[in-house]
């Protein structure tokens, strides 16, 4: 959650939370499981100050009725932190899982060329369909993930003004000028 969020949080999903107005109008959470770990990831990445403070706790007295045991909450969370990285890096994360598959595409290509130039070639032409099945999948990744880091520029853009139709609203209300927000 640390290295995702780029903040200093020691127990992401618990606690309370103390947040302004002006901060609390810039993250947009989409995650319906949870959004104490899309809002931390998103205050770490929009660069808003973020601090934990810990607080003592109460014993359990009854099973969770959020989750069914620690192992579904586990596999939830990570799945929300993955979703939420792809969401902010996504040039990264495709280029990670790009360069997974490019790098056995690389070293059957290198065996094959070896084994062509040795005149040992023949009958490995199953490798060398498997490398341009590879190489080309790769660069298929790298593609999406350009793409994906564009929409996410856009996206970034699209919260900005959202931010600031959000505040022009409020401080209508405040006004009198406008309806107040639904």
């Amino acid at each position: 959650m640390r290295v995702v969020s780029g903040t200093r949080v020691a127990d992401a999903p618990s606690g309370f939370r103390a947040i302004s107005r002006d901060a609390a109008m810039r993250p947009y959470v989409d995650n319906n499981y949870t959004y104490t770990l899309e809002t931390i990831i998103q205050a770490g990445r929009m660069g808003m100050p973020v601090v934990s403070v810990p607080v003592r706790t109460n014993p359990a007295t009854r099973p969770s009725r959020l989750f069914r045991g620690m192992w579904s909450y586990v596999f939830r969370s990570l799945w929300t932190i993955i979703r939420v990285f792809i969401l902010y890096k996504p040039l990264r994360f495709f280029a990670i899982i790009g360069t997974l598959v490019a790098v056995p595409g690389v070293l059957l290509g290198l065996r094959f060329l070896i084994s062509f130039l040795t005149d040992q070639g023949e009958g490995k032409i199953q490798s060398l369909i498997l490398v341009a099945i590879l190489i080309l999948a790769s660069v298929v990744i790298f593609a999406a993930g350009v793409l994906s880091d564009l929409v996410a520029a856009n996206r970034v853009m699209l919260a900005e003004v959202r931010t600031r139709l959000l505040c022009e609203r409020l401080d209508g209300v405040r006004r009198g000028d406008a309806a107040p927000p639904q």
